[in-house]
């Protein structure tokens, strides 16, 4: 069946030991995805047991968790729909307003229709729920990694999935600031009720405001959320930058941020180097003011107040699902202390 993924999938792989069922929050704002059949006798050592909580809910067609302890924190929020001869058949849901997933429901199914070699589902999308045998070339870049109906690439995956683990971050009424957003978030983010969401970037014509992060138009401890990914490498002032998100988090509030860096002495930058042509023999890309050093990266942000978590994405989530979804780029968790 087609569209079963998100952090919400891969039963026999992931969730094939230890598997509880419980209920979320009433908070939790979940849609519907396609049908998918789990295999009950797979699913958990337990399998008896499991199958008893299953059947309990068949027929109330209810929102549950299908949690796998010691898998690293990761989640199938289901709907289970019917429960036959050990073969639950059940629906994925996900942090996605009904007609955006309504939408990629459909687009994943044209996709296979017009391409039906890439059928095979061996590659899963955690952004949208689709599924093909392999990730789009992404153009000009030489790699395999973009999915075909989102066009997320390696980080969005990975920080879809940290922000589905995050219990508050579609809690109603939140506040999210989102830089530099990518057009799967800002579509979702954007069209999601419980949100408050305020994209900006620096040119007015790719989001609703227009901001410089080094000087933040808006009120102290004002947001929530932020979420900044690959902005402050092309920041001169990058310390400006984090300092200006620093002001703007509630105390308790999560930054979400993201740039390439390397296991390296110093941050490699030089304000000689001033050219596009200069940056890209430098840096590798035109628009880069330097290469981060990974521990002077956290320095920075430290400095400027922040209780950093660096989460790279192989130690969070394991080898296997690191490939089947294809996941990249470490994520630094900035939280503002609630003093």
């Amino acid at each position: 069946m087609a569209g079963f993924t998100i952090p919400f999938f891969s039963a026999a792989r992931y969730l094939s030991r230890n598997v509880s069922l419980f209920m979320p929050s009433a908070s939790a704002a979940f849609c519907l995805l396609p049908p998918l059949a789990l295999n009950a006798t797979t699913a958990s050592r337990n399998s008896s047991s499991l199958r008893a909580m299953i059947t309990s809910f068949v027929g109330e067609r209810k929102s549950v968790d299908l949690a796998a302890k010691g898998c690293r924190g990761f989640r199938l929020r289901i709907v289970v729909l019917r429960f036959s001869r050990g073969r639950i058949t059940a629906m994925p849901v996900a942090n996605l307003p009904l007609h955006i997933a309504a939408k990629y429901s459909l687009d994943h199914r044209r996709f296979i229709a017009r391409n039906p070699k890439l059928a095979e589902p061996t590659a899963y999308c955690p952004c949208c729920g689709s599924s093909f045998k392999e990730w789009r070339p992404v153009f000009g870049r030489g790699r395999k990694a973009e999915c075909h109906v989102c066009h997320s690439f390696e980080r969005h995956r990975h920080i879809w999935l940290t922000i589905d683990a995050d219990r508050d971050f579609f809690s109603k009424g939140s506040k999210l600031l989102h830089f530099a957003p990518e057009p799967f978030f800002k579509n979702v983010f954007g069209q999601n009720p419980n949100l408050d969401y305020f994209d900006c970037d620096l040119a007015k014509e790719r989001a609703t405001y227009q901001v410089d992060i080094t000087a933040i138009p808006f009120g102290d401890e004002k947001f929530d959320r932020v979420i900044c990914s690959h902005v402050l490498e092309h920041v001169p002032d990058d310390r400006k930058g984090m300092s200006e998100m620093f002001r703007v988090l509630k105390p308790g509030g999560i930054a979400y941020v993201m740039v390439p860096s390397e296991v390296r002495a110093a941050t490699y930058e030089d304000p000689a180097i001033n050219t596009p042509e200069l940056r890209l023999k430098h840096y590798g890309q035109a628009t880069h003011v330097r290469i981060y050093s990974r521990d002077d990266f956290v320095a920075r942000l430290q400095e400027c107040g922040f209780v950093v978590e660096v989460q790279f994405p192989r130690r969070k989530y394991g080898e296997e699902m690191c490939k089947d979804f294809l996941l990249g780029d470490n994520i630094y968790i900035c939280s503002k202390p609630d003093y």
